[in-house]
């Protein structure tokens, strides 16, 4: 199976916003694939660790996030 990381939901790789950080051939596909949540994130500026914290987050979970981009046409 080969695609590109646009297909379905985007995913940034560690190296958008980390030096030296893993790039999308570096995860297990089986990082990209499971149950997930999603989380309905209500500033329409931006993504806080403030907004996140509420939500429980847990180790290895999959989660989605579903923000005022989401019901726009381009998406």
């Amino acid at each position: 199976l080969s695609c590109c990381v646009h297909l379905g939901t985007h995913m940034d790789a560690p190296l958008h916003f980390i030096k030296d950080g893993k790039t999308m051939s570096d995860w297990r596909l089986d990082y990209t694939s499971g149950m997930a949540r999603v989380l309905e994130i209500e500033d329409s500026a931006q993504i806080t660790a403030l907004e996140l914290k509420k939500h429980d987050l847990q180790a290895n979970e999959i989660i989605l996030l579903k923000t005022k981009n989401s019901s726009s046409p381009w998406y």
